[in-house]
């Protein structure tokens, strides 16, 4: 697409320039989170504990929430998995959120990079391009440096972006990626994981004998994490076992959270709205929440009118995929944690950014040396504006001061990792 600059020996290494740069502002952002932030009770004596539990014990439960393959552990052993070989290791809380970095800043480059090769775009701004979109993630979807204390949000998120990968080439690694992101990673991304699965099945589906294979196929695919997960279970606890984690997980998707939620129904919504944690928030962070949310209902009319199949499929799922989500935050969920709505944020964001893709493109068809200009002055601006931001808030690159994230290390819990937790009790 934009061969006839970025091939050129100056601009490859004009892209290359700009990868490191991006790269070395994405880092800094994370370092410094990595290394200052403090103690958390999900990322250490729960989600880290329970994948350093699996490894050791063949049992994914964590210290305080310790029924064996607790369901309480709702980020999965796919999201946690460097945190728990680090700390049976013997390495610090700073040197695991290291690793979750690299993870998953790792896996987003390369998905991305793949994705935008499919665009059409050369390898060298792909790689460019997948970087600006890490550290624009990072400033402009709300909480998304969570992913460094252990929540698998990002984790779950980035499977869900192999998965759109992986369709056209693979489609049941594709919906193995789906299955991986739900029961692996983070439940609550099941509804992603269906407007994904369902559009691409119904966009390439065909009125023949064949095709009820085809989708049992493409289920099987979807199911197999699961079931690689229960055969564990049966595996280390047995029948017993499993009939227990079925009651388990039964209470903590379908009892404990409506239960808690319709406590929280005796708030009206503006109420729920000044009380809980969207009261909180500035004003440009609800608007951030309430362009991915409406962005794709405002803008889809454009892209089922002009789109191929699967995108008029899409363009109608999506935005009932984000009107479902947003009625269970803003209605039912009993804090508004906004960590429990990074599936839609995310679907937003990436609903748009295909948008973004489809608007350049319609553009290039009558001026194909506009397009070029608009992108990078797009990616200045962006730039400008996130260094800016690190400078106003003294973020420096490294922080050379003992810290918890240092001072907290493996593989023996104590009072310095878990502060006001009585360990000795237990």
């Amino acid at each position: 697409m934009f061969d006839f600059i970025f091939e050129k020996s100056r601009w490859k290494f004009f892209c290359i320039g700009l990868f490191l740069f991006f790269t070395i502002l994405s880092w800094w952002r994370m370092l410094h989170f990595a290394e200052n932030t403090g103690y958390f009770v999900d990322e250490s004596i729960h989600f880290t504990a329970a994948a350093a539990n699996f490894f050791s014990d063949l049992n994914y439960t964590g210290y305080s929430f310790n029924r064996p393959f607790d369901p309480r552990m709702s980020s999965g052993i796919a999201a946690s998995w460097p945190t728990g070989l680090s700390w049976n290791a013997g390495f610090s809380i700073f040197t695991q959120r290291i690793l979750l970095i690299v993870y998953c800043w790792g896996q987003f480059l390369v998905a991305s990079f793949f994705l935008l090769k499919r665009f059409g775009y050369s390898k060298y701004f792909s790689i460019c391009a997948a970087a600006f979109l890490w550290m624009f993630v990072l400033r402009h979807i709300p909480n998304t440096i969570g992913f460094i204390q252990n929540l698998g949000e990002v984790a779950a998120g980035i499977f869900l972006l192999w998965s759109v990968v992986l369709f056209p080439v693979i489609p049941i690694f594709a919906f193995i990626s789906l299955g991986i992101s739900v029961w692996l990673a983070k439940l609550v991304f099941l509804p992603v994981a269906f407007a994904l699965g369902a559009t691409y099945w119904l966009s390439t589906a065909q009125l023949h004998k064949k095709e009820f294979f085809r989708f049992s196929k493409f289920l099987l695919a979807f199911f197999l994490p699961l079931a690689i997960w229960i055969l564990l279970i049966i595996t280390r606890f047995g029948w017993d076992g499993f009939v227990q984690w079925i009651i388990e997980y039964h209470r903590f998707v379908f009892l404990e959270g409506p239960s808690v939620a319709r406590g929280e129904m005796k708030l009206s919504f503006m109420e729920r709205l000044s009380r809980l944690e969207w009261g909180t928030f500035n004003l440009t962070l609800k608007m951030k929440i309430l362009i991915y949310i409406f962005g794709p209902s405002l803008f889809g009319y454009f892209l089922f009118h002009r789109g191929s199949r699967w995108e008029k499929i899409f363009s109608i799922l999506a935005p009932g995929i984000l009107f479902l989500y947003s009625y269970w935050w803003f209605f039912l969920n009993p804090e508004m944690y906004l960590r429990h709505f990074h599936p839609a944020l995310f679907l937003g964001f990436g609903f748009l950014v295909y948008l973004g893709i489809v608007f350049l493109r319609s553009i290039e068809k009558k001026n194909q040396k506009i397009v070029p200009i608009l992108i990078f002055v797009f990616f200045l601006s962006s730039t400008v504006s996130e260094v800016r931001l690190l400078i106003r808030d003294s973020i420096p690159f490294w922080a050379g001061e003992t810290s918890y994230a240092r001072s907290c290390t493996g593989p023996v819990w104590n009072s310095v990792c878990a502060p006001g937790y009585d360990f000795e009790s237990d």
